[in-house]
């Protein structure tokens, strides 16, 4: 089965290198849109059986932008899995002015759990149980898309060995 990977566009907060973590409310800036719009211009010639994003507003956002042109996937399916890191108290904070390294979330093992937050094995369990229900539910059926989050999908795709680095910038597409 194929997945398509695309992170979530620019948000205010992404541009100052704040933590926005599972914060529900942030939307899309005038950058974030018109990235949307490119990345949706980068896939037109993808045909996705589904649509999937978490249920955080930047992701649908960005989801919904691209979905416009892909009618054929029917509908974006919002699922809770494919959330941010959850960074507990840090959340709002530069990531610049941290200084723990396992606060950091490049550090091979980072570990937000003592600041109210999960751990990287946290993160890596609920987004295999996303790829595993999907994987069962669509099998065979073509591509997916998976819109999310930057660091959430970045350690899944570590986790599954792909050397792509995913950015706004650009999209993965994997058989996993």
């Amino acid at each position: 089965m194929f997945f398509t990977f695309v992170q979530h566009m620019e948000t205010d907060r992404n541009a100052e290198g704040r933590f926005t973590a599972q914060v529900f409310h942030i939307r899309l800036n005038s950058t974030g849109i018109a990235e949307a719009e490119r990345m949706a211009d980068c896939l037109q010639d993808s045909r996705f059986t589904a649509i999937f994003c978490s249920d955080q507003i930047r992701a649908i956002e960005t989801a919904v932008i691209i979905a416009c042109r892909h009618e054929e996937a029917g509908y974006i399916v919002t699922d809770q899995r494919l959330r941010e890191v959850n960074v507990g108290k840090l959340v709002g904070v530069r990531q610049a002015e941290v200084a723990e390294p396992l606060y950091k979330t490049r550090h091979p093992n980072f570990d937000f759990r003592p600041a109210g937050g999960e751990s990287k094995s946290d993160v890596i369990g609920r987004l295999c149980a996303f790829i595993g229900q999907v994987k069962a539910d669509y099998y065979n059926t073509g591509e997916v898309l998976i819109v999310g989050h930057g660091t959430a999908l970045r350690v899944l795709l570590e986790h599954f060995r792909v050397p792509e680095v995913l950015t706004r910038k650009n999209f993965v597409r994997v058989q996993i």
